[in-house]
């Protein structure tokens, strides 16, 4: 323990620039995937929404069908509602499902960019621990 804090004080000393740089061009990285990602949760969710009111014909509006790409769910809507207007959950699963996959593929979103974040972080330690030898 003792080492690693003395070799993060010796980079303080010594490379502190450097490492600043290449965390912000990480965290820009990072930004830009997440603004990405976002755009095309957004913008599938939306699509695959107003097909699924048009192709299938589910009795839910389209846009309480993205519900779940905000990470609401059944319970968070209400039993007997998918949100303010009081649209019923419809008589057959395909309101859930939707609220369902929409939930996971929001917390796949949300996971990406925090990954992605820590490989960079861990890649720009890498990188000074064998600049340093």
């Amino acid at each position: 323990m003792i080492v690693i804090v003395r070799q993060l004080v010796t980079w303080i000393r010594q490379r502190l620039a450097t490492i600043a740089l290449l965390m912000a061009a990480v965290s820009l990285l990072t930004g830009a995937v997440g603004a990405l990602v976002t755009f095309a949760v957004m913008a599938g969710g939306r699509v695959v929404s107003f097909l699924g009111v048009a192709v299938v014909g589910v009795d839910v509006p389209a846009q309480q069908l993205m519900a779940g790409l905000f990470g609401y769910g059944l319970r968070s809507l209400g039993a007997r509602s998918l949100g303010a207007a009081g649209a019923a959950t419809g008589s057959t699963g395909y309101a859930a499902a939707a609220l369902v996959g929409g939930g996971v593929v929001f917390a796949l979103a949300l996971v990406l960019p925090g990954l992605m974040y820590l490989r960079g972080t861990c890649s720009v330690y890498l990188v000074m621990r064998s600049s340093a030898n």
